[in-house]
């Protein structure tokens, strides 16, 4: 089954079925929904999803304000599972990282 979900709306996080897998494509190019994006995830039910999120590296627009940077000062886990240039003219790296469920810190989550 696949369905949309709007980041930080955790009610509707909550709501949905446990799921295995989570996917997500150019997710976390704007630094104010890094935030909403991880508190989304980490309000999914469950305990043994896994998410695939593709990032477009995007370090010339932001500078080190990039997901995978606050990820890594939240401790969370992103595991690099592909990489390619994408694009003929403006060529841009994007990352394919798996993120699982046990990785997330799920302070203040309700199971």
């Amino acid at each position: 089954v696949v369905r949309p979900l709007a980041f930080g709306d955790a009610d509707a996080a909550r709501s949905l079925p446990a799921c295995d897998l989570v996917l997500a494509s150019d997710v976390a190019y704007e630094p104010r929904s890094y935030y909403p994006l991880l508190d989304t995830l980490r309000s999914l039910p469950g305990s043994c999803w896994t998410a695939l999120l593709a990032i477009s590296q995007r370090t010339e627009d932001l500078g080190g304000e990039t997901f995978e940077n606050m990820c890594q000062d939240e401790a969370i886990s992103l595991r690099l599972k592909y990489t390619a240039l994408v694009g003929n003219v403006r060529p841009r790296r994007v990352n394919i990282y798996e993120l699982k469920a046990c990785n997330v810190k799920l302070e203040g989550r309700e199971e």
